[in-house]
């Protein structure tokens, strides 16, 4: 599919421009979406019908863009098909409002790093991805989970658990309603699961976890109890 119109999803109105002029030094055409909107669905339809990918920023809320974040939208977008880059001035947030939805994700960029070659190439990436090509640090595999600690953060349960199929010793963070809701109770320090799990992305900012299932009661002779 050949990008040429793009859509541009942002509550500020200057940081808007900035993605536009940034997606016409390389040959793209902005296409500026108007809020507000309370529907994430409704959002892609829309703008399936002007433009063949987006770019978003992910706090949407402030300026009244959405009620739902950009997280959340670019996840709408890849599932109805269309290609959406991700772009955030708080790295804090892919912890968890990022998180959540990582999977759907192929692409976040720091509002400093997002020039249009990065956004371009980005969209690229994008559009494999929903045909099915993984990169090696977007491919996921089994692994396993262990909770480390869980705690209450702006009103919601989050985990830090250890992936040593990723990094035996830096612990991920992510909110507890990422798994199914028949686990959420199962969600304590010292608890196993497995799921599936991108363990080539570079960064934990990188990481997403999906597919969770329980995992057996740990082996203290395994190394990982």
């Amino acid at each position: 599919m050949a990008i040429t119109d793009v859509a541009v999803i942002d509550d500020d109105k200057q940081s808007a421009a900035v993605t536009g002029v940034l997606l016409e030094e390389v040959g793209l055409r902005p296409r500026f979406v108007s809020p507000h909107y309370d529907d994430p669905a409704r959002l892609a339809s829309d703008i399936a019908s002007t433009a063949e990918a987006a770019v978003c920023d992910h706090r949407l809320q402030p300026g009244g863009f959405a009620s739902f974040d950009g997280a959340t939208a670019v996840a709408a977008l890849f599932r109805r098909g269309l290609p959406a880059v991700l772009i955030t001035q708080f790295l804090m947030d892919a912890d968890t409002s990022i998180r959540r939805w990582r999977k759907f994700v192929p692409v976040l960029l720091t509002r400093e790093r997002a020039d249009g070659r990065l956004i371009a190439e980005g969209l690229e990436r994008c559009a494999s991805e929903i045909r099915g090509e993984f990169t090696s640090e977007r491919r996921p595999a089994r692994a396993l989970v262990r909770i480390e600690n869980v705690t209450d953060e702006s009103n919601q349960r989050v985990a830090d658990a250890l992936v040593p199929q990723w990094h035996v010793q830096q612990a991920i963070r992510f909110p507890v309603d990422l798994l199914p809701e028949a686990l959420r109770d199962a969600v304590a320090p010292g608890v196993r699961f497995f799921a599936q799990v991108n363990i080539n992305a570079p960064g934990d900012a990188d990481l997403y976890l999906s597919d969770f299932e329980l995992a057996p009661a740990a082996d203290p002779h395994d190394g990982l109890a």
